[in-house]
């Protein structure tokens, strides 16, 4: 059984203005990067290059999220996401991982039970 949407807003509204809004704001910044900052001699050590293998890392974890979110659903992929978000830093404080995990059941419950929105 199939629902018409006769409305011109309906789920997909939202979700794709923020998309749009993250566009322009991304081409923005591009632009500004390109014609508007100072360039300056950057002087590559180890320390700049360990920075930007952690955001390559990040990358994958998130690219590893979005493959396994169908697999195991939105409360076990989100949990270890926070949980490996935190352990690729190294965070050592155990209430940083209580409070992601406590989060992460928030999210759930909002969209599951006050929303009537089904996560995978």
């Amino acid at each position: 059984m199939s629902t018409v949407e006769a409305s011109s807003i309906n789920a997909r509204t939202i979700p794709r203005l923020i998309a749009i809004v993250i566009l322009i704001c991304s081409l923005l910044l591009i632009i500004q990067g390109f014609f508007f900052t100072e360039k300056k001699e950057v002087n590559i050590n180890k320390s700049v290059l360990l920075k930007e293998f952690r955001g390559i890392g990040m990358i994958f974890i998130f690219i590893g999220y979005g493959f396994i979110i169908d697999k195991l659903g939105f409360t076990i992929s989100s949990l270890l996401l926070c949980t490996s978000c935190l352990l690729f830093y190294k965070v050592k404080n155990w209430k940083y991982y209580a409070v992601t995990c406590a989060v992460v059941f928030i999210v759930y419950f909002v969209f599951a039970n006050a929303l009537n929105v089904n996560l995978p």
